[in-house]
């Protein structure tokens, strides 16, 4: 039985041990690796959420901020899923000249699906009036 190495907890045979020490250090090293990338991924998050709601914030306040390119009171607010429907010329010259859908982007924010989805419809003419 002493050829085959047997050991019991931790004595182990000195043939093992370069093994022992070789794996405990593997497992370190994952256990090391997965705490760095726990905080990459809490920091990523956090950065994540302070950009998503800065947008939001951004959103809102965006026609009073100055080089916004409508007039704020031709701007009825929507967030979802397109910020602003505009319709200018409404305060100005008291008719619409013509209605805009409006989304604000910020940093790198692209268009979600639903957001897609709308301007896919507007640039096919799917915009109609409807009366209830």
């Amino acid at each position: 039985m002493k050829e085959w190495h047997l050991f019991y907890d931790d004595n182990f045979p000195e043939i093992a041990q370069p093994f022992v020490d070789m794996y405990v250090g593997q497992a370190r090293a994952y256990r090391e690796e997965y705490e760095r990338a726990k905080q990459r991924a809490t920091k990523g998050a956090e950065k994540t959420s302070l950009a998503v709601n800065f947008g939001k914030n951004v959103e809102r306040i965006a026609p009073i901020l100055s080089g916004f390119p409508f007039h704020p009171n031709d701007c009825r607010g929507l967030f979802d899923p397109i910020d602003y429907v505009v319709f200018e010329g409404l305060y100005e010259k008291g008719e619409v000249t013509s209605i805009k859908f409006l989304d604000i982007k910020t940093g790198n924010a692209r268009l979600s699906d639903h957001q897609k989805w709308v301007k896919e419809a507007v640039d096919r003419g799917k915009v109609r009036f409807a009366k209830y």
